[in-house]
């Protein structure tokens, strides 16, 4: 394709951003929308399908602004990396503050109860020794949260530095991993900036027992930075990468990824105008990286008798059956979520609003300047590839922004992408700038319906604690979805409220129709329970509802 076919398929891609953008501002604002016009029916329920098409259109259009050589200004070069490490601390700070004060009570927020269950030699080789509850082996991230809830006890905040602390030393990392690749300081340095506020650190970051991911990432990283120093020149990084292979592995199964990402540099990056590599250094080291995932496979099957994973079915598990649907998930959910992700159901928060206006206008104006080499394209190449672990998870990726965990790892190509396709622009700073605002909007919706949410629990729970005192019956949770708006946990930590203000009492916490005591009902609208009137007594039949 010559250059003025690539510049025409550019100014289409950019123009078919505009449209997009128009698109998602209109459902954004509306909810949606449904419209017929002359045997056309155009219809959106909500916000994410237009999110993903409009962000999905933004990397087509800076993929259509291919360049053979993308250099930036010396002055863009010899901005020192430390500063910008300062300026990530700082947003990362920003960016999660308000994660400090959202905290549950149940036990799975942060595993209290496994936890406090550590007290002997035998309980932590236990760890080692025995599976999860939930089908997975990660040892290293319990005693993680065991040495917190030893020194801090229940502290939530203490929880939640600890994450926050994790979490930038990733930032740091991904600027350091940039640095190694080739790239300039300041490109490393605003992708440190940029990974400090992605939209796909909320979880991690704001739940104590995702920690996994902030942990499993932390040392992913490190392996990857020492195994590419490795197989450039020095030779004593291949123990640094394996040590660090192996402690993310016990973490979570997202550093399984590690050998691929190798496998693919030492194949492709050549071709991408990176350096060659070392043909014998590379067997070498991939041998060593193979052989630990390997061991740990052998581990997990002789703990657990299979790969383990989230049971969909007796003896089944979620993570291991592939379809063309899953890995076309990596193209339709994986790539253009790592752009921008956020809960797009609180169509009431003045926060979305924000992003209706500064999202398009950061993603035209970066298409329309960004300027992509070979070596930008690999960095998608390496972000597939570091989402095959979670291959089969990336599809659960929805409008309320759950499980957007799963792209803490794979978005660090695309926090390094950003500045790296603008690098040559005059409004580089401006732009990255925009960018680092867009993700910390994105982050604030998502704790924003977190904490709207918690705050009603104490509430509900006084109401129907005087109800169920002065009637002395059952209470009955009719219809009330485990994670309304995403938010996790919400039942269980009503429930687990109501039992503490009510000692002895009968919850039914997933009641499908009213039955013998008082009954609630689940309002989405008002985001509460409704008292049916009355109560029903033994034998007796449902009142109507209130």
């Amino acid at each position: 394709m010559t250059r003025i076919h690539l510049h025409r398929l550019r100014n289409a891609l950019v123009l078919s951003c505009v449209l997009l953008a128009a698109n998602f501002v209109v459902t954004a604002a509306a909810g949606g929308y449904d419209v017929r016009l002359a045997g056309l029916h155009l219809v959106a329920h909500g916000s994410f399908k237009p999110l993903l098409y409009l962000n999905a259109a933004f990397l087509l259009a800076c993929l259509a602004g291919f360049s053979k050589t993308v250099d930036a200004p010396a002055s863009y070069e010899q901005v020192p990396f430390v500063r910008c490490a300062a300026a990530a601390a700082l947003v990362a700070i920003c960016a999660h503050w308000n994660s400090m004060t959202i905290d549950l009570s149940f036990h799975d927020w942060n595993h209290s109860h496994i936890s406090s269950g550590l007290r002997t030699t035998a309980d932590f080789a236990r760890l080692f020794s025995r599976p999860q509850a939930d089908g997975f082996y990660r040892p290293l991230t319990f005693l993680s949260l065991w040495f917190d809830y030893r020194v801090f006890h229940q502290a939530p905040i203490a929880y939640h530095v600890h994450s926050l602390l994790l979490h930038l030393m990733n930032a740091l990392l991904v600027g350091w991993l940039a640095k190694t690749i080739g790239y300039s300081h300041s490109v490393a340095g605003w992708a440190a900036v940029l990974y400090a506020a992605v939209p796909g650190s909320f979880e991690p970051v704001t739940w104590p027992a995702a920690r996994f991911d902030v942990l499993a990432t932390f040392f992913t990283l490190l392996a990857v930075i020492c195994a590419l120093r490795y197989l450039k020149d020095d030779g004593k990084w291949i123990g640094g990468a394996s040590v660090c292979l192996l402690l993310g592995l016990l973490n979570k199964e997202s550093s399984y990824a590690v050998p691929a990402v190798v496998a693919v540099w030492a194949l492709l990056a050549e071709r991408f105008g990176f350096p060659p590599v070392n043909r014998a250094r590379t067997w070498r080291l991939l041998a060593v990286l193979v052989a630990i995932c390997v061991a740990m496979l052998l581990i997990r099957f002789t703990v657990f008798g299979s790969m383990g994973g989230y049971p969909a079915a007796p003896g089944r598990s979620s993570q291991f059956v592939l379809s063309f649907r899953t890995f076309a998930s990596l193209f339709s959910r994986m790539l253009p979520l790592s752009v921008a992700v956020f809960n797009t159901t609180d169509s009431g928060s003045r926060f979305l609003r924000y992003a209706q206006v500064l999202l398009p206008l950061v993603l035209i104006a970066t298409a329309a300047v960004a300027r992509t080499g070979k070596r930008e394209i690999f960095l998608l190449c390496l972000m597939l590839v570091a989402a095959l672990p979670v291959l089969n998870l990336v599809g659960w990726l929805g409008p309320l922004a759950q499980n957007s965990r799963y792209l803490y790892l794979p978005a660090c190509f695309m926090c390094i992408f950003l500045p790296a396709v603008v690098s040559s622009s005059r409004a580089r700073t401006l732009l990255l700038a925009g960018w680092v605002l867009v993700f910390a909007i994105c982050l604030r919706m998502d704790q924003v319906v977190y904490q709207r949410m918690i705050e009603r629990i104490p509430a509900t729970v006084a109401m129907v604690a005087a109800d169920a005192r002065d009637a002395g019956e059952p209470v009955n949770l009719v219809n009330v979805p485990e994670d309304p708006w995403g938010v996790y946990y919400f039942r269980l930590e009503l429930v687990a409220r109501l039992k503490t203000a009510l000692p002895g009492a009968t919850i039914v916490p997933d009641a499908t129709a009213p039955s013998a005591g008082l009954n609630y009902d689940w309002s989405p609208e008002g985001e509460a329970l409704l008292r049916r009137a009355g109560f029903i007594p033994r034998g007796g039949s449902p009142p109507p509802k209130h």
